[in-house]
């Protein structure tokens, strides 16, 4: 009896040990594969990023100066296709090997950061953004004019780049001296190009000394040639200075009015007698 029962425990305790070793051994394979499987999607993360690289730029992509590999797996592939084939054609242990091979190596060309104003940026009490400088539209991310904040955080402008290089290129070329060119966005009032150069006012086209009713004049001479017939050679008789407007002149009047210019050399002058003598007597009703 006692010889029966000490060869059940014996058998019973070879049993367990059996089934412990065998639960060991397959937490260890499962361990082991769990570590093959991640290491080969490492590697294929690794082609896959590096191939997308490729298909994106027109270039073949290279690897870092400090970093040269003569592995032809980790050239430059043509495109995500070609190189997704090659990734099925290789045998796990390759693309363990791989994986590791190409563990913390940077592909791609390195590009220097983008020269850009440094700028800081506080907000009035009506929410308004203030700078503080005025930007020289000279450094850009992508299409956009940017300036760059002490906390690294960029600041993009509103202005069009081919619309700014065209306005900054009139104003080089123009002979005046003075010269200022503002083009908004009627809709949003959005800057879209701004630019300007004078001897003597710093940041003309900045400047605010005078109120932008002149701006009317434009209107007025439109509405005249399509109203009225006249051109740019017509002559509007006018008295007192170039650009004093007021009871005593503003009015047209045959025996008082001495002095002629043409609503060409007005536009030019911006002379306000003739702008106001044209609204009266041309599109006054």
């Amino acid at each position: 009896m006692m010889l029966r029962m000490f060869r059940r425990n014996f058998a019973n305790d070879a049993r367990s040990s059996a089934r412990k070793h065998s639960l060991q051994r397959a937490h260890h394979h499962t361990t082991l594969a769990t570590q093959r499987t991640l290491i080969r999607a490492t590697a294929s993360l690794s082609l896959l990023a590096f191939t997308t690289y490729a298909a994106l730029n027109s270039q073949e992509p290279v690897l870092a100066a400090d970093s040269p590999s003569t592995n032809d797996l980790a050239a430059a592939p043509p495109n995500i296709a070609s190189e997704q084939k090659n990734m099925n054609n290789l045998s796990f242990q390759q693309r363990d090997q791989l994986a590791l091979e190409n563990r913390g190596r940077t592909f791609g060309t390195t590009y220097p950061a983008p020269d850009l104003d440094l700028v800081s940026v506080d907000v009035s009490q009506t929410g308004t953004l203030r700078l503080s400088k005025r930007p020289t539209f000279k450094g850009r991310i992508g299409d956009r004019y940017a300036s760059v904040t002490p906390n690294n955080n960029y600041v993009f402008y509103t202005l069009d780049p081919e619309l700014q290089e065209f306005v900054a290129s009139v104003v080089d070329r123009a002979p005046a001296n003075h010269v200022a060119i503002v083009a908004m966005n009627p809709k949003t009032g959005a800057i879209l190009a701004i630019a300007g150069k004078s001897p003597s006012v710093n940041g003309i086209e900045y400047h605010a000394g005078f109120p932008a009713a002149s701006l009317f004049k434009v209107v007025t001479a439109a509405a005249a040639v399509e109203e009225a017939g006249i051109n740019s050679d017509s002559l509007v008789a006018f008295r007192g200075g170039t650009y004093t407007l007021n009871q005593g002149n503003y009015l047209p009047s045959p025996r008082a009015d001495r002095r002629l210019m043409s609503v060409g050399e007005a536009m030019g002058r911006s002379c306000n007698p003739v702008f106001g003598h044209i609204g009266l007597k041309y599109l006054n009703g």
